[in-house]
């Protein structure tokens, strides 16, 4: 449906041989060389239900995106649930470019996977319009763990254009004056670097007054692939996850957003066979020997993510 054509096994795909280093807690077993996986009890289905968002944020590639927007039909995600599920999936991501709170259907497709045997399924929101009883939905629906983006005051302003700041934080102090559903919520700290070391204190303040400093995370930016670093890690995202685009085609991580590599459509073939693909084994095993992707190659999300490493190779 998209404007990118599935990839087969035998198109060209540009390759750099990089330096590397291996993340201390590679999983070795999984993340084989071979690129062939055969446990799935650690993949995460990362299911984008749809790609619509509200937000055209600074330090996203959502403004960017040229592919088709549209929302995964409630019997193809149900379908693709079920099959993960029987491959021993057991981890659900629950979204990817679009925004969870325009897709009243959540609760029901989060109630389904865990149905289906899924027991970890979250989601990243951007919060605008996030109550308490729709949280509570989320959590009786089965999701376990929402992450809600987050910056201080002007910061946010800055970054998100064209949204209230004043309204977004009426939404999230609501929610901290009703701590009941607030088990499942992590606040992930969107720092660009752009709030002042007092305008980051009154933010913290605000948690603080709650007791709830603890559910704050400090996330660096990074550069969606399309930059440069000079830094590169193995990235165990190859191996660990599986990205299914609303309309049903396979990209190739979560860096993706405009599914510049397809490696298979689930209208076409089985997720199983798609994941275990000639093309996708391919990536895999050139990856592992330090042949990345152009994208890859250019991305800086593991350096910022693996903060430590085992070893060093070339």
């Amino acid at each position: 449906m998209g404007s990118n054509p599935t990839l087969s096994a035998t198109d060209a795909l540009m390759y750099k041989q990089v330096k590397h280093l291996i993340p201390l807690e590679w999983n070795h077993k999984r993340n084989n060389s071979t690129g062939i996986l055969e446990d799935f009890s650690t993949v995460v289905l990362r299911l984008e239900s749809t790609n619509y968002c509200n937000f055209e944020c600074t330090f996203c590639t959502y403004g960017e995106m040229e592919r088709e927007k549209g929302f995964m039909s409630d019997t193809f995600a149900y379908g693709v649930l079920k099959e993960a599920s029987e491959m021993g999936i057991k981890k659900l991501d629950l979204r990817f470019m679009g925004e969870p709170i325009l897709d009243k259907r959540l609760p029901k497709i989060a109630s389904k996977a865990r149905q289906f045997g899924f027991n970890q399924i979250y989601i990243h929101t951007n919060g605008y319009g996030l109550t308490p009883k729709l949280l509570n939905r989320w959590k009786s629906g089965g999701i376990t763990e929402a992450f809600i983006s987050i910056s201080p005051f002007r910061e946010f302003s800055l970054t998100r254009p064209n949204k209230s700041a004043n309204r977004f934080f009426k939404y999230i102090e609501e929610l901290l004056k009703h701590p009941k559903d607030l088990d499942i919520v992590k606040f992930d700290y969107i720092n660009s670097g752009i709030s002042t070391p007092s305008e980051e204190e009154e933010f913290f303040n605000l948690f603080k007054k709650y007791n709830a400093l603890d559910k704050v995370n400090n996330i660096s930016l990074h550069n969606w692939g399309n930059g440069t670093t000079n830094k590169h890690f193995l990235c165990h995202r190859l191996w660990s996850s599986v990205t299914v685009l609303w309309d049903g085609r396979i990209s190739l991580c979560c860096l993706d957003s405009d599914g510049e590599y397809i490696l298979g459509n689930l209208n076409e073939n089985s997720l199983k066979d798609i994941i275990n693909s000639d093309q996708y084994i391919n990536i895999r095993k050139n990856h592992a020997k330090g042949l990345f992707l152009n994208k890859c190659e250019k991305c800086d999300f593991p350096a910022q993510k693996e903060a430590i490493w085992e070893s060093q190779v070339t």
